[in-house]
């Protein structure tokens, strides 16, 4: 009786390829899914900040898009570094163009000896730092437009505002839309690797 049973078993169990196809099915699907959050996450950081930027009444509201941009990584502890790395050199920049410019002011030196003295202080502050390279062009941004009328302490706060504003909108939609899908994404694939094991082991 036994042995007649044993093949009717045998039969309706599933075979360890299938279970590791299937397994590797969702894998795919997965990522296909965690490439459309990524795709999505950029569009809605990028026309949030230029929005933002716009309604606060920012003068050059496109660096708020093109800052969340930049901050938006794959993995949300890479946007958090690189949002991190953002601010530290904003402020280098800032900080060096508002000196040079002063320095400059008072011994009447042009501003192309300006832009290169104050490059020159940012690139070896950033070299081997390429988180922090956006110095090297927001010092001559505010030397430029400092240049033109504006006073460079408003210049200066206007440019950093447009960064803070832009990384924080980039990192702030990575951060939700990372807790979202970890909460959302089902444990599939672990079950269906432990039914394979199981099924192979027999």
């Amino acid at each position: 009786m036994a042995a007649s049973i044993w093949p009717v078993t045998s039969r309706t169990r599933a075979p360890a390829p299938f279970f590791r196809g299937v397994a590797n099915l969702t894998c795919r699907v997965l990522l296909a899914s965690e490439r459309s959050r990524f795709v999505i996450r950029c569009a809605t950081s990028a026309s949030l900040a230029y929005g933002l930027a716009t309604l606060v009444g920012l003068q050059h509201p496109l660096w708020a898009p093109v800052s969340a941009l930049i901050v938006s990584q794959e993995d949300v502890t890479a946007t958090i570094a690189s949002i991190r790395g953002r601010f530290v050199g904003t402020l280098i920049g800032v900080s060096v163009a508002l000196l040079v410019n002063s320095i400059g002011r008072m011994i009447a030196l042009p501003l192309v000896l300006q832009i290169a003295i104050g490059v020159a202080i940012c690139a070896a502050a950033a070299m081997g730092r390429p988180l922090i390279r956006i110095c090297l062009w927001t010092c001559p941004l505010v030397l430029i437009t400092a240049a033109s009328g504006p006073a460079p302490a408003l210049v200066a706060l206007t440019r950093g505002s447009e960064v803070v504003l832009g990384a924080l909108v980039g990192g702030g939609a990575h951060v939700v839309e990372e807790k979202r899908g970890s909460a959302a994404k089902p444990p599939i694939s672990k079950t269906i690797e432990a039914d394979a094991d199981h099924t192979s082991g027999h």
